[in-house]
């Protein structure tokens, strides 16, 4: 039997023709695809740049926002600085405003207001005595001052000499009662009128120290007591003689009271 090879022939170029069609066709979807390609990278490049340029826009944006900011602060501060400097200068001028009608008032004989913050408790005795200070401290720097303030000058002298010695007086009735609180309204006050010079002299005077302890004896018993307790002191073959009993007895009760002011104080 032949082979007949036509049959063969004919089934391959059927398939060879759908192939070539298939492959052109292939071809074009490949060739459509490039160009949609292209095309949307063109498209996303161009998305990016503008993106891009966007991000550089408000960046840009942000940095003068930031620099109208730290402008804006600086103007702040420099507004509350000046607001604080005016602040002060107004209360300065108000201070001596009311310093030169507390003045004009002692010039007149009048105390009236003085007396009225005394009565105020703690701050108005407080700004009695800074007052009372200023005032004086204008006395002192116009010692050459005309006739007319003499009397100021007079009242003001009288005013804080009474002044200071009803706080002394305080001060003392209340360390006599132990009673703290005054003690340190007294002396805080005292502090503002004349820097405290005169309750520190007040307080030390109220401690008897080593007083107390010799009112008894006569001052000859106390001189030879502390001869004999010298004696034998140059002779270092013995024993150095016991202490001044004098002297051991100022120690211990100094000791003692510092403790005691020390609770005072720590009140």
């Amino acid at each position: 039997m032949m082979f007949e090879p036509k049959p063969f022939v004919r089934t391959f170029e059927r398939a060879l023709e759908k192939l070539t069609a298939a492959q052109g066709e292939l071809g074009a979807n490949i060739a459509q695809l490039e160009r949609s390609t292209k095309a949307y990278s063109e498209d996303h490049r161009k998305k990016m740049a503008r993106l891009k340029q966007t991000f550089s826009t408000v960046g840009s944006s942000f940095e003068r926002l930031e620099t109208q900011i730290s402008e804006v602060g600086s103007n702040t501060i420099r507004i509350g600085e000046q607001l604080d400097t005016v602040a002060k200068e107004k209360d300065r001028a108000e201070a001596i405003k009311e310093l030169v009608e507390f003045y004009a008032e002692l010039n007149e004989g009048n105390t009236a207001r003085l007396d009225e913050l005394l009565e105020g408790g703690s701050e108005g005795m407080i700004k009695v005595a800074h007052t009372l200070r200023r005032l004086n401290t204008i006395v002192v720097d116009n010692q050459y001052s005309a006739p007319t303030d003499s009397a100021a000058k007079r009242q003001i002298e009288i005013y804080s000499e009474n002044f200071e010695k009803n706080m002394l007086e305080s001060f003392e009735a209340a360390y006599r009662d132990n009673d703290v609180h005054n003690m340190s309204v007294a002396a805080r006050t005292l502090d503002a009128f004349n820097g405290g010079v005169s309750v520190v002299k007040a307080y030390i005077n109220q401690h008897p120290f080593f007083v107390s302890s010799m009112i008894n004896q006569s001052q000859d018993s106390i001189a030879e007591a502390s001869y004999q307790s010298m004696e034998g002191v140059s002779d270092i073959a013995h024993a150095p003689p016991p202490p001044d009993r004098w002297l051991a007895q100022l120690y211990a009760d100094t000791r003692e009271m510092m403790f005691k002011d020390w609770a005072v104080v720590s009140k």
